[in-house]
C-alpha cells in the first residue's frame, strides 16, 4: 500500500471539507464603507450643530423665523436622514447576500436573466434599485423649495406689514422697521436652512447612489463568475 498516495488523498478530502463548511465568504469591503462614510459625514454635521447650538445661533434661527417654516425643514431632513440610514443598512446586507451567493435579488436577477437575457435582466435590476433612492433626491429638493416658499412668505410679510403712513413719523418708523427685520429674517433664515440642509441630504445621497452601483456591480460580478 502506497501510504504517500493515501496520506495526500486524504489531505486533501480534509482540505476540501474545512473549505467549504469552516471558510466563511468574505463580505464586501465597499459594503462596510458605506457605514463609515455615513457615519463620517454626518458626524461632522452633529458636530457643526452643537457648535451652533453652543453659539446660540439656531435659537436665533428659531426666533428670527415666526413662520416656522425652518423648523418643518429640519424635522423633513430628519426624516430623510433616518430613512437613508435604514436604506444603507439594506444596501450593506443585500452586498454581503451577493457575495456569499444567499441574496434573494441575485436569484432574482439569475432568473430574469435566464427568461430574457443580460441587457433586460441589468437594465430591469437598475431600475428597480435606482426607484428605492430616488425618494432621497426629492426630499431633499423639497427642502430648497420649502426654504424658497419661507423667503416669498417673508417678502410678502414686510410688505403687507409696511405702514406707508407711519413712514413720515419719525415715532412710528421704528415699528415699521421691526416689521421689515422680522420678514427678512424668515426669508434669509429659511433660504440658509434650506440650501444647506439639501446640500448635506444631498451628500448622504451620493453615498446611498454609490452604494447601489456596487450592489449593481456586485450582480454583474457573480454572474459573470456563475
Amino acid at each position: 500500500m502506497d501510504y504517500k498516495k493515501y496520506y495526500d488523498s486524504l489531505r486533501n478530502r480534509v482540505k476540501k471539507i474545512f473549505t467549504k463548511k469552516l471558510i466563511i465568504p468574505k463580505p464586501d469591503i465597499n459594503s462596510w464603507l458605506l457605514w463609515s462614510r455615513f457615519a463620517i459625514l454626518n458626524l461632522f454635521g452633529l458636530v457643526g450643530l452643537i457648535l451652533m447650538q453652543v453659539n446660540g445661533w439656531i435659537s436665533k434661527i428659531i426666533d428670527g423665523d415666526s413662520s416656522k417654516i425652518t423648523v418643518i425643514i429640519f424635522s423633513l431632513f430628519v426624516v430623510g436622514l433616518v430613512l437613508t440610514g435604514i436604506r444603507i443598512h439594506k444596501l450593506t446586507r443585500e452586498l454581503n447576500d451577493v457575495r456569499s451567493g444567499t441574496s434573494k435579488r441575485l436569484q432574482q436577477y439569475w432568473e430574469l436573466f435566464e427568461r430574457r437575457g443580460q441587457a433586460v435582466a441589468s437594465q430591469v435590476t437598475q431600475i428597480r434599485l435606482y426607484s428605492k433612492i430616488q425618494w432621497i433626491k426629492r426630499i431633499a429638493s423639497s427642502l430648497v423649495a420649502l426654504g424658497l416658499i419661507g423667503t416669498v412668505f417673508g417678502a410678502i410679510s414686510f410688505l403687507l406689514g409696511i405702514d406707508v403712513a407711519a413712514l413720515g413719523d419719525v415715532e412710528k418708523i421704528g415699528s415699521a422697521f421691526a416689521v421689515v427685520l422680522g420678514g427678512m429674517g424668515i426669508a434669509l433664515y429659511t433660504t440658509l436652512v434650506g440650501a444647506v440642509l439639501n446640500l448635506w441630504l444631498t451628500f448622504n445621497f451620493g453615498i446611498v447612489e454609490n452604494g447601489t452601483s456596487d450592489l449593481i456591480a456586485a450582480l454583474m460580478d457573480h454572474d459573470q463568475v456563475l
